[in-house]
């Protein structure tokens, strides 16, 4: 017996943060409570829509176990989800033509939840450094982005980057074109930047991803003068877009084409 009402007029947020490494997810309900949290593997778009799609259903359906809910009640629930990789042209469209579990649905890139979340919904920007690497902000209305592009023509500055980096100049090492440090050699063994430009007006930026606390003691003053740290995380924002769509009257379930945000 779920310890939570899942009737018609039950309504719960569900907020779902999917990257390269791995898809989180956080159920609230009306009053902001937390209910329950779930995980899943990469969920960014690169993976395959049906993979991407995969991952959002498992760490949902985990989330909903975790707050003592049956798997139906995620149709009683607004969702925001932010993948990595969802303007890659397709991406969108290929995600839509997949039906989903929620009562709605609204999609955004991880970017984007990861600065509604930084900033409470609030203007701001983010550099985010994990898997990959972006610059965001949003002010005034207006989206604004620097790279982000997808490894490897992009992410400067990233896990993904700095992993390439290293066996690149491991494999100098090992011709003899690059002095052979203990680092390098370790890499080797294994195998058997400056993107802090976000000067769109944004009154705080804030540095996120697990890479970025490795980082920053590398910044100089004057780049450490703008940043701001986070007042919540990607998850948080995507409850805020839940919410937002929240709003608008339900839907079939299948995500209807071109939907706004209130």
């Amino acid at each position: 017996m779920s310890q939570h009402d899942s009737s018609d007029h039950a309504r719960f947020y569900i907020g779902i943060d999917g990257g390269g490494t791995s898809c989180r997810a956080r159920i609230e309900d009306a009053e902001g409570r937390l209910l329950g949290q779930g995980a899943a593997g990469p969920a960014a778009t690169r993976i395959g829509a049906d993979r991407s799609m995969q991952a959002v259903r498992t760490a949902s359906m985990a989330a909903a176990s975790d707050a003592g809910l049956l798997p139906a009640a995620l149709a009683h629930t607004s969702a925001g989800v932010g993948l990595a990789g969802i303007d890659r042209r397709g991406a969108r469209e290929a995600l839509l033509s997949f039906p989903h579990p929620f009562r709605n649905v609204v999609y955004a890139t991880d970017a984007n939840v990861a600065c509604l979340g930084a900033h409470s919904g609030r203007d701001g920007g983010i550099v985010v450094l994990g898997t990959g690497s972006v610059g965001f902000a949003r002010v005034k209305g207006r989206e604004l982005r620097i790279g982000g592009y997808g490894f490897p023509i992009s992410d400067e500055g990233s896990g993904a980057d700095l992993g390439l980096q290293a066996v690149r100049l491991a494999l100098r090492a090992h011709d003899g074109r690059a002095r052979p440090t203990p680092f390098l050699l370790e890499v080797m063994g294994r195998l058997g930047p400056d993107a802090f430009t976000v000067e769109f007006g944004a009154p705080r930026i804030s540095l996120l991803g697990g890479m970025a606390s490795r980082l920053v003691q590398w910044l100089s003053p004057d780049v450490l003068q703008f940043l701001s740290p986070p007042e919540s995380d990607a998850v948080a924002g995507a409850l805020l877009l839940a919410r937002r769509e929240g709003c608008v009257p339900a839907e079939p379930r299948r995500q209807r084409k071109g939907a706004q945000i209130c």
